[in-house]
């Protein structure tokens, strides 16, 4: 049995890729710096599309808390993917598609790790790597649709800005999927029930 009942993830994600659209365009307080609330979104969106979908019942806190360490840890990608372009020393599009790796490498990373600490805990280094190299691909190929659809900026669009976030979202997805599928996690498959567990919810 997988853990994540991945119709039904991909269902929420389709939801959350609404939200995101409708969302996007509005303001926001002006404490808040724009950039990093719509990262912030971004990460709690899936988080939350993907904690829904969960073969686990009960477990509200641990769901709860990995969606809000997801939204503070997404917020940041944009940080350390602009920190590490810098360092290549790289300028125009060259340093934007470098950032754009760069966090996107990050982030996939770090969520991985969050998804292995919190559900599922057999994803193997193997896993790690499809997955940092499907977000990466995934980012390039979408921010390059949205470049094309909005003919570089002439014609914005809420949808085209949506773009690199949603494909994003299906390439994380879908290497957890390939992951479960193909057997990887199946000597450390999660409880379902948690018992004793020091982290059941009370």
């Amino acid at each position: 049995m997988k853990v994540i009942r991945y119709t039904v993830h991909f269902a929420y994600l389709a939801v959350a890729a609404t939200i995101l659209i409708i969302v996007a365009p509005l303001s926001t307080p002006v404490w808040v710096d724009r950039f990093t609330f719509y990262f912030a979104l971004d990460g709690l969106l899936h988080a939350v599309a993907l904690v829904l979908a969960l073969n686990v019942r009960g477990a509200y806190l641990r769901r709860f808390s990995f969606a809000v360490i997801t939204a503070v840890v997404s917020a940041g990608v944009p940080i350390f993917g602009l920190s590490l372009s810098r360092l290549t020393g790289l300028d125009g599009t060259p340093a934007l598609l470098s950032a754009l790796a760069m966090g996107s490498a990050g982030g996939a990373s770090v969520y991985w790790a969050l998804v292995r600490l919190f559900w599922i805990r057999g994803l193997t280094a193997s896993s790690l790597f499809r997955t940092v190299g499907l977000c990466v691909g995934a980012t390039i190929i979408s921010f390059t649709l949205a470049v094309v659809v909005t003919q570089r900026g002439k014609s914005p669009s809420t949808f085209a800005d949506a773009i690199p976030t949603i494909g994003w979202w299906i390439a994380f997805s879908l290497s957890l999927y390939f992951a479960e599928r193909s057997g990887a996690t199946a000597d450390q498959r999660l409880e379902r029930t948690h018992g004793s567990s020091s982290l059941r919810d009370r």
